[in-house]
């Protein structure tokens, strides 16, 4: 549900309402919808004290000052949704605002209210979608908007924005500070998405109201922008693995959980991967290794989106390791407090159990011939792609050896 503030003062001071922990700005679009925008293909942008009542090609252009028809030009801007009294104008600052609170830019256009029409309301057009790119999820959208008053003019009652995903209203906190004679105003929409959001392209709508307005009330609007940026969550490791590659069959990853419960039992001449996953993107950091019985570090971690990857080297047989990381830096510039992952290192156990013994010789013999998937990897001990007897001999060659 929305939350609507409506303010009238000389002078304000706005902040993003909301959340963000550690965000990095992410622009999605910051369309301004300004002079660029209502430029008149082939008739030329409007002069000062030239206006239009409609959007679209072939538009009147009337003088502000006398009513004058000064010919017709294309307008793209604002579509209004139901009666099209409304158009972009470009009226002298000198004869309509004080200097200190004129456009300075062409506004894009205006809100206008009668007795005839109290209450309006306008979406911007398909060609002019705030952003083709699907609404992200985890994100905080900031839709913003100046406003303007004429001196010879009242303004609405109400006025309200409104962002759209794919059609869906994302609701959001609105919070507007009304134009004076004197000073602009703005209206700011903040959104935050949540895990799950609707798809579809951003868009805005726009609206005004008076009750029963006996004279003509309009807005001014110009600057609309919007910008969006990413929540971070608190950086975490989610996920450690020790990966290897099983000739043709693929890929397999042995889970190393932080209880450090998790044993490789690949044989592969002490040389290791273990592959860490965050729950954010990841840019630096570094890692030692304890290996009472023998290992390395070999060279620097590799980084690629939410995980980080350490090489080791030498690592001796029967024996627990642990790898300890160090100041793993997001995207967002949080730190990862130093975090242990321990692994028992057991080749043969092929049912992780600590002990390698008769268990294991048997779950290697009942596989052998088999496709190596998923199911069965662990018992592919020499990580060439298949199971032969030659991995049933890696059992017996380290029966009997164990981990506390």
């Amino acid at each position: 549900m929305k939350k609507l503030a409506l303010t009238t003062f000389s002078f304000f001071a706005l902040t993003l309402l909301g959340t963000i922990s550690q965000a990095a700005s992410v622009p999605i679009t910051n369309g301004t919808f300004d002079a660029t925008n209502n430029t008149a293909n082939g008739g030329g942008t409007l002069g000062f004290n030239q206006y239009t009542i409609l959007y679209g090609s072939g538009v009147t252009v009337f003088d502000a000052l006398t009513g004058a028809n000064l010919g017709t030009a294309n307008v793209p801007g604002f579509t209004n949704v139901g009666n099209n009294f409304d158009g972009v104008q470009y009226i002298d600052p000198t004869m309509y605002f004080t200097p200190t609170g004129a456009p300075t830019t062409q506004p894009t256009g205006n809100i206008t209210l009668n007795s005839d029409v109290p209450n309006k309301s306008i979406a911007t057009s398909p060609d002019n979608v705030l952003s083709n790119t699907n609404v992200a999820p985890n994100s905080t959208y900031t839709l913003t908007l100046d406003l303007y008053k004429r001196t010879d003019l009242s303004l609405p009652d109400t006025f309200q924005m409104q962002l759209f995903a794919g059609g869906v209203d994302l609701g959001g906190t609105l919070t507007i500070v009304m134009p004076t004679d004197t000073q602009p105003g703005q209206a700011k929409l903040v959104v935050t998405t949540g895990a799950s959001v609707s798809g579809g392209a951003l868009s805005a709508q726009l609206s005004a109201g008076a009750t029963n307005p006996s004279d003509l009330r309009q807005i001014v609007l110009d600057n609309l922008a919007l910008d969006a940026k990413a929540n971070a969550s608190t950086l975490a490791l989610t996920d450690a693995v020790s990966r290897k590659i099983h000739g043709t069959a693929g890929t397999f990853d042995i889970e190393l959980p932080q209880n450090g419960s998790g044993v490789e039992c690949r044989s592969s001449n002490g040389n290791h991967e273990f592959v860490f996953t965050f729950t954010n993107g990841v840019v630096s950091g570094n890692a030692t290794l304890s290996a009472p019985a023998g290992g390395s570090i070999a060279g620097s971690p590799t980084f690629a989106g939410n995980t980080m990857t350490v090489e080791l080297t030498g690592v001796t047989n029967d024996q627990t390791i642990t790898v300890t990381l160090h100041n793993v830096t997001d995207t967002f510039s949080q730190v990862l407090p130093d975090t242990d992952i321990s692994a028992g290192m057991l080749i043969g156990d092929s049912s992780g159990n600590k002990t390698v013994d008769l268990t294991d010789y048997n779950l290697v013999k009942a596989q052998v011939g088999a496709p190596v998937t998923a199911n069965n990897f662990r018992e592919d001990l020499d990580v060439n792609g298949t199971i032969t007897h030659a991995d049933g001999k890696i059992v017996r060659v380290y029966r009997n050896t164990n981990l506390p």
